[in-house]
């Protein structure tokens, strides 16, 4: 089977990889094109771009996918299927329609839940106990087309968003695989999505970083701490400084310290306890601005911190 694949970050490298071990022939991988990057501002090729070098696969880089010449170029090139995972651009219907049997999409939840740019971030950041990955035609309207193919995975209380990361990707390209295979059989079963249940996961914002302790319960900081580690980290600011917590742990007590809400209400022997809307957290690992990550304990004894301190 002729195909054509569309990717560009990491999350696309093992699906590339794998679907190069199956004996279909990839006839281009379209990825968006180097970015400066770093404090030299070099250009640097996107994952996917290294990952098909390393594979001797012809790549191509357009700045806009509705450019009329690279259009072109796929009508001629007759694919089977177009396979596209994290690509970055929205295909316009022309290409949609170009190959023999369909557009396909690897999406990082269970759809019609988290349709968008962040599914798994958003998933863990609201508390989610389960997700997993679909293969779906691709339509006009943003990952709403026909289920192909999905696979569940569990959410674990301690789980980050890096994590969940893995753990997909540990299905996905198998998922993707048989689905071509599926194809090549005349075996696809379609199934359309029920729009009246879909929710969206849009691409995360500064907002999403800030801890507001004050005005959220302590279950919803510890998953909003989790859904966005490794990146881009959830921050509070300290004596002014800033203060990203990558890690922390629920604290069950009755006591409620309503008068010191987003304070500092005790230093544990894990790190400082700060008191939420409702309930306590501990903070088990930070990073002041500037500096190393650090335990919560380290943090304490380096920083001197006091009970009463605010974070804001």
């Amino acid at each position: 089977m002729k195909i054509i694949f569309m990717g560009t970050p990491d999350f696309a490298v093992p699906i590339l990889e794998k679907l190069a071990k199956t004996d279909n022939t990839i006839q281009r991988v379209i990825t968006q094109p180097d970015r400066k990057k770093g404090r030299g501002k070099a250009l640097q090729p996107p994952p996917v771009k290294k990952c098909a070098t390393e594979l001797g696969l012809t790549v191509c880089q357009p700045e806009k996918v509705s450019n009329q010449n690279f259009i072109d170029e796929l009508k001629e090139l007759d694919p089977d299927l177009i396979v596209t995972a994290a690509y970055g651009q929205i295909l316009p219907r022309e290409i949609l329609e170009i190959p023999n049997y369909d557009a396909i999409n690897v999406h990082a939840s269970l759809l019609p839940k988290y349709r968008g740019a962040a599914p798994i971030h958003r998933a863990v950041i609201n508390g989610e106990d389960i997700t997993g990955v679909t293969i779906m035609k691709m339509s006009e309207k943003m990952d709403a087309g026909d289920i192909l193919n999905y696979q569940k995975i569990l959410i674990n209380k301690n789980d980050n968003s890096g994590n969940i990361f893995n753990k997909i990707l540990d299905v996905a390209p198998s998922l993707l695989v048989d689905t071509v295979e599926q194809f090549k059989r005349d075996e696809i079963v379609a199934k359309k999505q029920d729009d009246s249940r879909a929710t969206y996961a849009p691409k995360l914002t500064k907002v999403d970083e800030r801890l507001n302790f004050k005005d959220s319960m302590a279950e919803q900081i510890y998953n909003q701490v989790r859904g966005l580690n490794p990146w881009p980290g959830a921050y509070t600011y300290v004596r002014d400084k800033r203060l990203k917590v990558w890690e922390s742990e629920l604290l069950e007590e009755i006591n409620e310290h309503n008068n010191n809400l987003g304070s500092i209400v005790a230093v544990s022997d894990n790190g400082p306890v700060i008191q939420c809307k409702s309930g306590k957290i501990i903070l088990t690992k930070v990073q002041l601005q500037g500096k190393k990550p650090i335990s919560g304990s380290d943090f304490v004894r380096g920083f001197h911190i006091k009970e009463n301190e605010a974070l804001n």
